[in-house]
């Protein structure tokens, strides 16, 4: 009988791990299905030939959250044409960069992957310029 119930309990120890796994694995999947949009406010800052460049976008910026609003505030960006939005259907986004020469406007290409840490997959998001380099923020 003992053997028996080690048996039933090694048995039922394995299907509910092995549930763990499909559920894990289900969560992951619908967190890269539905990623959030990503906006770049205007006026990001970028390193361009080892300097700090700001960019500025064509697109309306996305609203605030009513409840973020009454808490912190209007949002300052609300109602302004000018964020870099990376919505899910889109494969390039037009940009203005302030450099040193002037004001240029670009054609950035959106890069998605999906790439695993570890053994969890995940989202990940790059921007290419016309010249092959890939959009890298400036950290002061």
């Amino acid at each position: 009988m003992k053997t028996f119930s080690a048996l039933f309990l090694s048995a039922a120890a394995a299907v509910s791990l092995t549930g763990c796994d499909q559920h894990r694995d289900h969560f992951t999947k619908m967190a890269i299905d539905h990623e959030p949009t990503l906006v770049i406010p205007p006026g990001f800052e970028i390193l361009v030939d080892g300097k700090s460049v700001p960019v500025v976008g064509f697109d309306d910026c996305p609203k605030g959250d009513l409840a973020m609003n009454k808490i912190f505030g209007d949002d300052p960006l609300a109602g302004s044409h000018d964020c870099i939005v990376l919505s899910e259907d889109r494969k390039e986004v037009q940009v203005q960069i302030a450099n040193p020469k002037g004001v240029v406007t670009e054609q950035w290409t959106i890069i998605r992957e999906t790439v695993k840490a570890g053994d969890r997959p995940y989202s990940r998001t790059s921007l290419k310029r016309p010249d092959g380099s890939l959009v890298v923020p400036f950290k002061s």
